[in-house]
This record gives C-alpha cells, sequence and structure tokens, in this order.
C-alpha cells in the first residue's frame, strides 16, 4: 500500500494492525480504503471489498490529486527535516572550533 501511495496508484489496504490507520488514515487521508480484517467476517470483507473497487473506480482522479498533494508535503517536510539537521551539524561544528 505505501508504494501504492508513493506512485499515487489508489488501493485498497488489508490491515491487520494499526499500523495502516497512522500512515494511510491520519497522514494521507485515506482510511476509507482500509479494511480491517480484525474485525469483519468473510462476508462483510468481501462487501467493502466490492464497494471500495467501486468507489476507486468512480474517483479515482481525485484519490490521485490527494496522494500527490500530500506526498509533495511529506517531501517537503523531510527537505526541511534534512536542511535543519545540516544547519545544526554547522552550528556544531562551530561551537566545537571554539
Amino acid at each position: 500500500m505505501i508504494s501504492s501511495i508513493q506512485c499515487e496508484i489508489p488501493a485498497i489496504a488489508l490491515s491487520y494492525s494499526t499500523k495502516y490507520w497512522g500512515i494511510i488514515g491520519e497522514r494521507y487521508d485515506l482510511e476509507d480504503y482500509i479494511i480491517d480484517v480484525r474485525y469483519l467476517d468473510y462476508q462483510e470483507m468481501k462487501a467493502k471489498f466490492l464497494y471500495l473497487i467501486n468507489k476507486i473506480d468512480l474517483e479515482y482522479e481525485e484519490i490521485q490529486i490527494k496522494m500527490r498533494e500530500k506526498n509533495k508535503l511529506a517531501e517537503e517536510n523531510i527537505l526541511n527535516t534534512l536542511n535543519e539537521i545540516a544547519r545544526l551539524e554547522v552550528a556544531n561544528e562551530e561551537v566545537s572550533n571554539i
């Protein structure tokens, strides 16, 4: 599922733990596309899966746009964090040289 988000390809996550909810649900706001297999029987999973396939078909481009926007934000956050680390490293070296 994480690879599909990186490639901006809508997918359905079959979740058996909370980690999908944090990454896919909270960070990417795609919780509708998570099927939590811990709490559903086979018929419920099958019904939700078929529903989500149809939903993805109808909303494919909108989902891709959401993924693209969230990926861009994640990339910006990573670059900002790396730049901050680099600034701290330079500052630390300057203090060490005093």
